[in-house]
């Protein structure tokens, strides 16, 4: 098939894996793309940049596919003398604006938080053909919300709408070119444990919880150092910038390395504590696990299903207190690292691509 995939949010996670998607697909794709920035105004303009850009086209592609950062319904309506009526359209959901979690304080939040963004999503959603998500709890978490939502409008409430859209959305993981991470020592002294960090230093993935633990861990005694793979910016709140220096020489590294650099700090790590308060997959608890890395994930989010903490309890915790006591008690005895590559291994493209293409093909085609 030819795909034409649109993009209004083309950098970070979302350009990585379109860019491997696109490379190592049996159909051919076409992208149509803005820059990954002022993501509220993507979601009310880029329909309209998108729609000229899609008129340009020199024929019509076999299947369009947008992602979640587009109005689609209004994207169809500007297109609606340029897609042939037998092209089918579909989303593709990397997040969701219904469980996003907004910032305590936020302006949104004081006005009784902003629901125009979710329902940009459930009208997207309404409008597509078949909808895709990254990960069963994205999907989930965007219909049982939209659910909720509904029942709280004042009247013509939509019934039924979320058992449609049910029936149209499939689940298609993120593929991750994870073999790319190598198989190598990294550059840690491994006097002490490494602890990892390769999330942002943002309120959704909420790092002062564990920055607080990690303070207590080193009064305690415990020993430890801590990689942050991710840069402290102007941005940064003064809570986690006191909380980093109060570390001291325990923080290893901090900033966005090159690929290379990053692998090495991943192949060197023996825990990467997870506290975010939203991921609809999570492609660096991945790469971490690919490398060696033991995870300490919340009994939440997208988390359970993709960790098994039936298998794997020793993943996962319930509340702050059981981190910090999980954490100690790893590095106060650090085990073997690579218990759990096998978690990841089946998110490589190597092992996804195939599959992936079958979806697509499939959807498109209206199976």
């Amino acid at each position: 098939m030819h795909i034409c995939f649109v993009e209004p949010f083309f950098s970070g996670s979302h350009a990585t894996w379109l860019n491997e998607l696109s490379e190592r697909s049996r159909h051919r794709f076409t992208i149509l793309s803005q820059r990954g920035r002022f993501w509220k105004w993507r979601m009310h303009g880029a329909a309209y940049t998108m729609a000229r850009a899609y008129e340009e086209l020199p024929e019509p592609p076999d299947c369009i596919i947008v992602s979640d950062m587009l109005d689609l319904a209004g994207f169809l309506a500007l297109t609606r003398r340029s897609i042939p009526a037998d092209v089918p359209v579909g989303i593709y959901f990397h997040e969701n604006q219904v469980a996003y979690p907004w910032q305590e304080g936020s302006e949104d939040l004081a006005r009784g938080r902003e629901v125009h963004y979710a329902f940009i999503n459930y009208q997207s959603a309404l409008a597509a053909d078949f909808v895709l998500f990254n990960s069963a709890w994205n999907r989930d978490s965007f219909l049982d919300g939209m659910a909720d939502l509904l029942r709280k409008m004042p009247d013509d409430r939509h019934r039924g709408t979320v058992e449609a859209l049910r029936a149209k959305s499939r689940v298609l993981p993120i593929g991750m070119d994870l073999a790319r991470l190598g198989d190598h020592d990294g550059p840690h002294d491994r006097g002490a444990p490494l602890v990892l960090w390769n999330h942002r230093l943002e309120h959704d993935k909420d790092p002062a919880t564990l920055l607080e633990i990690l303070v207590e861990l080193a009064q305690a005694g415990v020993p430890f150092h801590l990689a942050l793979l991710t840069e402290v910016t102007p941005l940064t709140e003064r809570p986690v910038c006191d909380l980093i220096a109060r570390l001291g020489d325990r923080v290893t590294v901090t900033g966005m390395l090159d690929r290379r650099a990053y692998a090495g700090w991943l192949h060197s790590g023996l825990v990467l504590p997870v506290t975010s308060r939203h991921d609809f997959f999570g492609i660096s608890i991945m790469e971490a696990v690919w490398c060696g890395c033991r995870p300490l994930l919340p009994r939440a989010l997208a988390y359970p299903e993709l960790y098994h903490p039936d298998e794997h309890p020793e993943l996962f915790y319930d509340d702050r207190a059981q981190l910090a006591d999980k954490l100690a008690a790893l590095l106060t005895s650090p085990p073997a690292r690579g218990q759990y590559v096998s978690l990841a291994a089946p998110y490589d493209w190597s092992r996804l691509m195939g599959p992936c293409d079958d979806l697509l093909e499939a959807v498109a085609l209206g199976h």
